[in-house]
């Protein structure tokens, strides 16, 4: 193309080839002929938004391997969740707490004396009919030492009412333990005061048959007892004859029906935990 301009502008002039100033004019219009149309050329096209640089070009890294989070905390097992929750209530359970101690004394001086029945059943009279139930913070399994109860005014869910009734039973010369139940119903928490032998639970609700007063509506439910219905009276008996009283709050006296449980512990103060069959 260039050839043909060159010889065009060699005619047109009427110039000999041997004529050199004429080559050289003529290869200078050619070549800005050509960087003319070059610039038309490149300037009809849109030029490319990005222009890499030198050592800027995108190459993929290797991913590293995960690590956890320094804020990450594996989730306790089954078994681990159950160890802390026992854990929890024998912690709970403080019978020398002067606090707790004191108000033992101030309910139990009804019946004066050695640790007797009336003293558990005053006892359990006056936290049953005062107890007023409030749930534990959202998302948190939290279990009342005995002594806030008592400051708070007698408030908070079974298990601190649990943790409170063994520990005053505790406080005046008793042994109770806390039972730990799964059932329909979702999980709870109640209290059992150990009374001895199958004789000293028939000496206990002999006792609570003559005081009935204490109780009011109680007295039908003894003497449906005495008729043979022996239901009324629920408790634990172990292998070696022990007996063990249920003092749940939701029971309303001492002795009234078991929360109904497929699965159930026994938490004692000293940290022991055994397996309900």
């Amino acid at each position: 193309m260039v050839r043909k301009l060159i010889f065009l502008l060699l005619f047109l002039t009427g110039c000999a080839a041997t004529d050199w100033q004429a080559i050289q004019k003529a290869l200078e219009e050619t070549q800005r002929i050509v960087d003319k149309r070059l610039q038309e050329y490149y300037q009809s096209y849109p030029s490319y938004p990005y222009q890499p640089q030198p050592n800027q070009y995108y190459y993929p890294q290797p991913q590293p391997s995960y690590q956890p989070q320094p804020d990450y905390q594996p989730q306790p097992s089954y078994s681990e969740q159950l160890s802390e929750i026992f854990k929890k209530v024998a912690k709970a359970i403080e019978p020398t707490h002067p606090t707790v101690r004191t108000f033992a004394l101030k309910l139990a001086r009804k019946y004066p004396g050695e640790y007797n029945v009336g003293q558990i059943c005053i006892i359990f009279k006056y936290l049953e009919e005062n107890w007023r139930y409030v749930s534990d913070p959202s998302g948190v399994d939290y279990v009342a030492p005995a002594h806030e109860s008592i400051e708070a005014g007698l408030a908070g869910d079974c298990d601190d009412f649990a943790v409170l009734m063994a520990s005053l039973i505790e406080a005046i010369g008793g042994s109770a333990r806390v039972i730990v139940a799964w059932g329909p119903e979702g999980g709870h928490a109640y209290c059992e005061v150990y009374v001895g032998s199958k004789k000293d639970l028939e000496e206990l609700i002999d006792w609570i048959c003559e005081y009935s007063d204490e109780y009011g509506t109680l007295s039908q439910k003894i003497y449906r007892w005495l008729a043979g219905q022996d239901y009324v009276f629920h408790y634990h008996k172990t292998a070696s004859g022990e007996v063990w009283l249920n003092l749940d709050w939701s029971a309303e006296y001492p002795g009234g029906p078991f929360f109904k449980s497929y699965k159930a512990y026994a938490v004692y103060p000293d940290g022991r935990v055994k397996r309900l069959e």
